[in-house]
């Protein structure tokens, strides 16, 4: 069986520990988390209805007011 990219992801997230987010700026956790949660909803994706409706998790999300 091929190895995959997703495969490839999993083995590196196995590794991250807390001394690797040590050295991380708060942007770069933030950037770092975000990803992670994109990967999530892509993975296991909330049905539809659910999701939280505050600004703040609309701008987890990526959504910009207009």
């Amino acid at each position: 069986m091929p190895v995959t990219n997703v495969d490839r992801l999993e083995a590196m997230l196995a590794t991250v520990g807390q001394a690797d987010m040590a050295v991380l700026s708060p942007a770069e956790r933030r950037r770092l988390a975000n990803g992670c949660r994109r990967v999530a909803l892509l993975a296991a994706p909330e049905p539809k209805g659910t999701e939280p409706e505050g600004v703040l998790d609309r701008l987890d999300r990526g959504e910009r007011s207009q």
